[in-house]
Order: structure tokens, then sequence, then C-alpha cells
């Protein structure tokens, strides 16, 4: 695969407000509507654990899915509707018995290219993360017609080391 160079692409972040009360199918297709208005971008990135709510550790296990679910199929969908590679921001991945905050990115064709498990969860007082899911263990990067892409969320940003790792 030849990586594209010095070619401008186009990226969108997608940020919104959601309340704990809204259902998955709810965040769902909003999310599906906001990718909708970002089709002409080459990259859409969404937010950590979207579609069941960040900090709502209560709805880790019911919420969660494997790889496989409904979450991603249908944004997988949406990624082959507009030709777009979608880092599908987190879900809550089951996988067993183990629940893992991990990272699906998408190709355009909806297919899963790579996955990318959290590896440092906060532990600090007042967050639950660390007790309701496991530790990922790899370091990923992935590489593409767009560029080489490596994978952290949120509080990896803490830790220099794993982006060293990726270099």
């Amino acid at each position: 695969m030849k990586v594209c160079e010095n070619k401008m692409i186009k990226v969108a972040s997608i940020q919104y407000w959601f309340y704990d009360d809204n259902t998955k199918e709810e965040r769902i297709r909003h999310i599906e509507n906001l990718i909708d208005q970002a089709a002409e971008a080459d990259l859409i990135l969404l937010p950590e654990v979207w579609n069941i709510g960040w900090r709502s550790f209560d709805k880790y296990r019911e919420g969660s899915e494997t790889i496989e679910g409904e979450t991603i199929s249908r944004i997988g969908k949406k990624a082959n509707e507009i030709n777009s590679y979608i880092l599908a921001g987190t879900i809550i991945e089951k996988s067993g018995k183990d629940l893992y905050n991990t990272a699906v990115f998408l190709n355009p064709k909806g297919e899963v290219i790579s996955k990318y498990r959290k590896i440092h969860l906060v532990t600090r007082k007042g967050s639950e993360e660390a007790i309701a899911i496991k530790t990922g263990r790899e370091i990923v990067t992935v590489k593409t017609e767009l560029g080489v892409f490596g994978f952290g969320v949120c509080y990896d940003l803490r830790f220099p080391e794993l982006y060293r790792k990726m270099a």
C-alpha cells in the first residue's frame, strides 16, 4: 500500500453533548446524522465511549458489545456509504467475560482495519474506569493510504512513552 505524501487530507472531529438518559439507539442515530454532515472528510473521528456515555460505569456491562456488534456495524455502513475512514471513537468491547475501552478504526469500505484497547486507565479518586474494565496490552499502529496512524485514548495522553514506541 502506498502512503500518499504531500497530500492535504480533510479531517472531521465530531463532538456533541448527550444526556445520561439518551438510549444507545438515540446516540447511534445522532452520530449517523453527524457523519452524513461530515461526509466530505477523508477521516472522521468520534469520541470516547460515545454510544453509552463515558462516565456511565454502571452501564458498561449492559451496553458492551463485540467489535462485530450493532454500533461498529452501523458506523461501518456509514464509512462505506461516504467512502471515508472513520475512527469510531471507543466502545466498551465485550471479550468473553472481560470489558475493554476499545478504539475501532474502519476503512472506506466499512471494514475494521485496526483496534486499540486503552492501556492507561484512570485510577484517580472518583473514577471507576480501572474497576469496570481491563487494561489493554498492545501498542497499535496501522498504515493506510492517508498515512500511518497510532492510537491512544484520553488518559493515555499522559504517558509519552506510548507515543515514542509508536514512532
